[in-house]
């Protein structure tokens, strides 16, 4: 019998999104964190923030589009709610500030393992963890242009 790995990476993400609702358009831009985790041939996605969120599968690249799939999921879910901007807004706000208590003390511990390279991951860019790098914004846009697309992007907070 084979011992079992774990490995953990401790992600920053930005997604930005264009979500129609009800008489509007929002422009939603995040910076959020999560921890991927490997283990015994599964690979998941646990938001910190958002913290109510996950997304799985068999590979990296599985895990991270499932995530982020699921993500996009819930803005959408929310207009629909919604019957405003303003509404929109402040459920959008609260998802995302939500944070993943229990997994709190797994990302302290993965943000130390990255710092003292004992977690190598040559498959993402490197950027510095503070606090202030989770973030999210909600605009209401007015004339939408092609500049406001952009593509997800993940690194390992170090």
């Amino acid at each position: 019998m084979s011992a079992s790995t774990t490995t953990t990476f401790p992600l920053l993400f930005s997604y930005r999104d264009l979500i129609g609702g009800k008489g509007y358009f929002a422009g939603v831009e995040v910076h959020g964190r999560a921890l991927l985790v490997e283990s015994d041939g599964d690979v998941w996605m646990y938001g910190m923030n958002p913290g109510g969120l996950a997304g799985g599968g068999a590979t990296r690249k599985e895990a991270l589009s499932d995530f982020r799939r699921g993500y996009n999921s819930v803005l959408i879910d929310i207009a629909q709610a919604s019957d405003s901007f303003e509404g929109f807004k402040a459920e959008v706000e609260s998802f995302f500030h939500e944070t993943n208590d229990a997994l709190e003390p797994d990302w302290e511990a993965a943000i130390a393992a990255v710092r003292a390279d004992a977690v190598k991951a040559d498959w993402l860019n490197r950027r510095p963890y503070s606090a202030d790098a989770v973030s999210i914004s909600v605009i209401r846009i007015e004339q939408p242009v092609a500049e406001e697309n952009s593509v997800p992007n993940e690194e390992l907070a170090a």
